[in-house]
């Protein structure tokens, strides 16, 4: 999994506080994959996932506006090394539970 797909994941599908997306067991099962499926990283049958993206707006909803923030993203180009190298640690600071809140920030 690209450190991309981790941040969306954290932050994206699967569904937020707002509420948007729907709450079925069909579509947090959705949540966790969209991602990978986006990415062309998910394997095995997908029929279940595009029935569902087809059916269910709020997931496609989701489905859309990621592969629109993906596209974005790619016409930007690629970020130098370093970086890369602070999203990475940002991705896996954030993947760690490891989030740090200022009560004053400058």
């Amino acid at each position: 999994m690209n450190a991309f797909t981790r941040f969306a994941s954290l932050f994206g599908a699967g569904k937020d506080a707002s509420g948007r997306g729907g709450s079925s067991p069909e579509c947090r099962r959705v949540g966790e994959v969209l991602q990978m499926y986006l990415d062309g990283e998910f394997d095995g049958d997908t029929s279940w996932l595009t029935d569902h993206l087809d059916e269910c707006a709020d997931c496609g909803l989701d489905s859309a506006e990621f592969q629109q923030l993906k596209d974005a993203i790619s016409r930007l180009g690629q970020p130098d090394t370093d970086t890369r190298q602070r999203l990475q640690e940002f991705a896996d600071h954030l993947a760690g539970g490891e989030m740090d809140v200022v009560d004053d920030p400058v």
